[in-house]
């Protein structure tokens, strides 16, 4: 496939925690988007479960868009039922309303231990909360995971799986996943696939993009982008006046006003003809 552009994406666990990242050295190493964490789940034995925003997520969004990049975002999820992650993607939809996002929306599902004991199609209906949430709202969603438990959930429902649009993490020299697909993270902090970059200190995950994301949520709307103009009614020539019929309505409202003033005439001479009788 062809490679039409090149990207890292990050959060506040890069350049040492701190999360701050010179996006402008990173464009001109020749990367030119960025796929932004917006936040993550959180599962608290005291607290049940909330969505949190990651501190980093308005300086990588406002310095990475200053920097001329082309932006996306992801929620890295915690959620471990359809309902939780549908409040991750309100959580996400809240955090993006002042930006327009010019690459996907994706949901970040990795594959930890309590999600390995899950049975495929729970997995798939969590996924489903998150993504039918972002795609109700007008946004591009996009599905996030490793190359392997990505084939496992192709393999059981393929009809679940390729209605979205899949970013594939895989460290290898290719992406052997079995569908298809519009980004591959190929390296981060792995033996043998650190990715580093200028601007970045220390790893950073490194993708290749194959789609023209830009162009397809500018040409349908999405993501924040305007909705494309509905088709205009052709012209209405405009109306030639009719002047016959103005001439006959002016010339009806002259005699009526003729009759009016001839009637308060006849009405004033009655009236000095009493008056005369009187005196």
């Amino acid at each position: 496939m062809e490679i039409r552009a090149r990207g890292v994406d990050v959060s506040s666990n890069n350049c040492g925690g701190t999360g701050k990242v010179d996006f402008a050295a990173v464009r001109r190493a020749g990367y030119t988007f960025a796929m932004i964490r917006v936040g993550y789940g959180v599962q608290d034995p005291k607290k049940g479960f909330y969505p949190y925003i990651s501190k980093s997520f308005v300086p990588q969004m406002e310095d990475a868009a200053a920097a001329g990049l082309d932006v996306g975002v992801y929620w890295y999820s915690k959620a471990a039922a359809p309902g939780q992650a549908r409040t991750e993607a309100r959580a996400l939809l809240d955090a993006v309303k002042p930006y327009r996002l010019s690459y996907p929306a994706a949901f970040d599902f990795e594959c930890e231990q309590y999600i390995r004991g899950w049975p495929p199609g729970k997995q798939l209906d969590v996924i489903d909360g998150f993504l039918g949430e972002i795609e109700a709202a007008g946004y591009y969603g996009a599905l996030y995971m490793s190359q392997s438990p990505l084939d496992d959930l192709r393999r059981y429902a393929p009809g679940r799986v390729d209605r979205y649009d899949c970013w594939v993490a895989q460290y290898a020299p290719r992406c052997t996943y079995s569908g298809a697909y519009g980004m591959w993270q190929h390296h981060g902090d792995w033996p043998g696939y650190v990715g580093t970059v200028e601007g970045v200190a220390g790893a950073v995950d490194l993708n290749d993009c194959y789609k023209d994301y830009p162009a397809i949520m500018q040409a349908r709307g999405l993501n924040g982008y305007p909705k494309p103009d509905a088709p205009t009614a052709p012209e209405t020539p405009p109306e030639v006046p009719d002047y016959k019929l103005m001439y006959e309505a002016a010339e009806a409202r002259a005699e009526a006003a003729e009759a009016r003033a001839a009637r308060l005439e006849a009405t004033i001479a009655q009236a000095a003809a009493l008056l005369k009788t009187e005196v």
